[in-house]
């Protein structure tokens, strides 16, 4: 069994929003902008909320599954003002841009990772003189996420 590192991951945007969620061909059929100088990934997959209810005649309370999450995280790199990625990236960030994008992941081994969401950013973190100046993208994430196994 092999294990992997996210090194070499690619993370690429679609140029073009998606509103509605999308299976797997309709991931496929998209074009997308690689987002360059990616330092970290955001966090994503899901989580559901866990229900708990105390009843007065029972000793163990009743549980129950909630509401899901597909996950919010931040998408951090290395401030580049030329990279189309970075370019399309803070277009679909900024306060008054609603639309959600479909997100790829390439990762090591070849798996793909497909998701939906809003972007909003960048936020520019302070920094001391050798820090890299970054630029930091919150996505979140609108729709489980689509894995697709490398093809043999």
């Amino acid at each position: 069994m092999s294990v992997y590192t996210h090194a070499n991951v690619q993370f690429l945007v679609s140029t073009t929003p998606q509103n509605a969620d999308l299976n797997q061909a309709g991931f496929e059929g998209l074009t997308y902008t690689p987002v360059g100088f990616v330092g970290s990934l955001p966090e994503r997959g899901i989580n559901t909320n866990m229900l708990s209810y105390d009843m007065v005649n029972t000793l163990v309370s009743d549980k129950a599954k909630g509401i899901t999450d597909a996950g919010s995280g931040t998408l951090e790199c290395a401030r580049n003002i030329t990279d189309p990625g970075q370019i399309l990236m803070t277009t679909i960030g900024q306060p008054d841009y609603f639309d959600k994008h479909a997100f790829k992941m390439i990762k090591q081994d070849g798996t793909i990772e497909y998701g939906r969401g809003l972007v909003a950013g960048p936020s520019y973190p302070g920094g001391r003189n050798e820090d890299f100046d970054v630029a930091n993208y919150a996505i979140a994430y609108v729709q489980a996420p689509i894995e697709v196994a490398p093809s043999v």
